[in-house]
């Protein structure tokens, strides 16, 4: 037994794209919305990287003054996209589907990163409902199998009436209609989180050229 209710878990996803897209593509998902129940959600608030945990020079860095133009910003989901069905769906019920058992847990926030010199960051935390554990060393050892690698998905159903559930998975990614089980791998959310950064509704790149989808590149290093 363990107590978990101060405990979660952090996954960080690390991608590259064109430093030169860096403006852009802060202007892409500062205004990036999803469709909600009562129109277009707003999706990402813009915050500040935490004073309290840098130094001072590298806290200027991430925070500069007002007037000075900035080197990174740092956005938090809003609570309507990521708790609605529409959205992330973080209010249906989820577990992580292994081979030989499924562990549920709970989605507590996202954060998404960039940095002038043409890195990102995805940040999801998450927190296992077991209080076992091992169930807790298996979540952080499998979850990160984000594309199915050893038959490891994630899986959502949402509660439709007392005591009724049926299969659930992000209408961005795919919705019911790609996954009528409601499992599916964890990329396919993050990729659709991502494609919020894309500039195809903004004006075209300055070279005319037209915008690919994945405007991102995956940083994997075997081992």
């Amino acid at each position: 037994m363990m107590d978990t209710t101060a405990s979660f878990i952090c996954f960080v996803y690390p991608f590259l794209f064109d430093a030169q897209t860096f403006g852009q593509r802060a202007q892409a998902i500062g205004t990036a919305r999803w469709k909600g129940r009562e129109g277009e959600q707003k999706i990402w608030e813009q915050s500040r990287f935490p004073k309290d945990d840098l130094l001072a020079h590298v806290e200027r860095y991430l925070n500069p003054p007002q007037g000075m133009s900035p080197t990174a910003y740092l956005w938090q989901m809003e609570h309507a996209p990521l708790h609605s069905p529409l959205g992330f769906g973080a209010d249906a019920q989820w577990t992580l589907s292994l081979p030989t058992k499924e562990i549920p847990f709970s989605w507590d926030r996202v954060q998404l990163s960039l940095f002038a010199v043409g890195i990102g960051f995805i940040t999801v935390t998450a927190k296992p409902k077991s209080d076992k554990f091992d169930d807790w060393l298996d979540f952080l050892h499998f979850f990160r199998f984000i594309r199915g690698q050893r038959d490891v998905k994630v899986k959502g159903k949402r509660r439709t009436g007392p005591e009724q559930t049926e299969p659930f998975f992000p209408e961005l990614a795919g919705g019911v209609r790609n996954h009528p089980d409601g499992k599916g791998n964890f990329a396919e959310i993050l990729d659709a989180m991502l494609r919020t950064g894309s500039m195809a509704r903004l004006e075209k790149l300055s070279t005319g050229e037209s915008e690919p989808e994945r405007w991102w590149r995956e940083v994997f290093v075997p081992g």
